[in-house]
This record gives structure tokens, sequence and C-alpha cells, in this order.
């Protein structure tokens, strides 16, 4: 199966060596009504946490498929990717200065 035809019924990688799947993310908008990135992110692929190396492209590819299942517009998209990758910034931010005061 083409990497296409995997991401259009579910089964396809959102990025290559992170265990999310494009299904996972219509489950969360379609059954679980997830709204944003960082509800995907964090909450319901937990991908924030166990994928940190990922989270970046993660983020980029959820909020493609989000627009695709939302209709969202070039700039909610924007938005939703700007919004998360603050929240990465932040903690980054924490985790800098907790070394620091170790």
């Amino acid at each position: 199966m083409s990497r296409e035809a995997e991401l259009r019924v579910g089964a396809g990688r959102l990025v290559d060596g992170a265990p999310v799947l494009s299904g996972e993310v219509d489950w969360a908008v379609g059954v679980e009504a997830a709204m944003t990135v960082e509800d995907v992110i964090y909450r319901r692929t937990l991908a924030a946490w166990f994928q940190p190396h990922h989270r970046a492209e993660l983020a980029a590819a959820v909020a493609d498929r989000m627009t695709e299942l939302l209709a969202w517009s070039p700039q909610q998209r924007e938005e939703q990717v700007h919004s998360v990758q603050q929240r990465f910034a932040g903690e980054l931010e924490f985790s800098r200065a907790a070394d620091n005061d170790a």
C-alpha cells in the first residue's frame, strides 16, 4: 500500500520514526471531539511526552490532518501550530531553568 493510501485509511505514520498514525488524529477529532493541535499532541496521543524529538514535525503533520478534517483556513492552521510551539518553548525554558537551579 502506498504512503498516500495508508494515510487515507489511517494506517500511515504522520512522521517517519514517530509511532503516531493518521487514524489517531481522525479518531481524536471525529470521536473524541479534539479541536486543537495541542489537545491531540498532549492529551490524545501523548506524543509531546513520548516523542519529544519529533514534536515539531508532529505538530505540523497533526495540523495538516486537522486542517483537512475541520476545514481550517491557512491562518487557523498557522495559529494552531504557533500555539503548540509556544508551549514547547515554554517547557524548554522551564527545563533549562530547572537544570540551572540543580
